[in-house]
């Protein structure tokens, strides 16, 4: 009768043990579900809040010029950022002549766009080699024109070397309007199907 007593009382005290732990796992559970629904509840939040873009809609034809207009912040470079897929689109959907761009291999979509940004970016090499930088092969002359059309021709004849004048890494030794002409200078050689400008205007003079 001892030995039926014990035992009953250590499967009493095991069962008790047991509904413990399924309550602690239970509870772990749901610990975590709320953890994740606390964090969706703040990505939502978020979109919502710190949404750039909202019912944006825009048509470009072909060979039509426009410009993109407004305060900081308001999403200007966002856009190009999307066009050329650094960030994924989210909502909605980019087409060029008709086919969504995430539909496209980037190095498809980025050969056909030329684009110069605010923050010129210029190599440890030539002027020549800077603004032939995609097309290595092509002839000086068409060099010489894309930075004619730049108005970046007579300052560079200016220089030590001419064309062959070597400016440091991100055009150390060249002011920064000089920079950004050579800069559209290299946009306009690669003759993309389309330009994009973005402030990259903003270091020059009134000339």
């Amino acid at each position: 009768m001892l030995f039926f007593l014990v035992v009953l009382a250590e499967c009493l005290v095991l069962l008790f043990f047991l509904d413990m732990l399924f309550f602690l796992v239970v509870l772990a559970e749901c610990l975590v579900l709320l953890f994740l629904f606390a964090l969706f509840g703040l990505y939502v939040l978020f979109e919502v809040l710190f949404e750039v873009l909202f019912d944006f809609d825009l048509e470009v034809e072909p060979g039509q010029k426009i410009a993109l207009v407004g305060s900081t912040g308001s999403g200007k470079t966002t856009v190009v950022n999307l066009l050329m897929r650094f960030y994924p689109v989210d909502s909605g959907e980019i087409l060029v002549d008709g086919v969504n761009i995430m539909d496209m291999k980037r190095s498809f979509l980025r050969d056909n766009i030329a684009i110069v940004l605010q923050d010129t970016v210029l190599f440890s090499n030539t002027i020549d080699s800077n603004i032939a930088y995609s097309e290595p092969y092509v002839e000086k002359e068409l060099v010489v024109k894309a930075a004619k059309h730049a108005q970046a021709h007579s300052f560079i004849k200016g220089l030590p070397d001419s064309y062959d004048t070597i400016v440091g890494e991100r055009g150390l030794g060249i002011s920064g309007g000089q920079k950004q002409r050579v800069s559209i200078a290299r946009a306009l050689l690669k003759d993309a199907d389309v330009l994009i400008l973005d402030d990259s205007t903003s270091a020059l003079d009134v000339n």
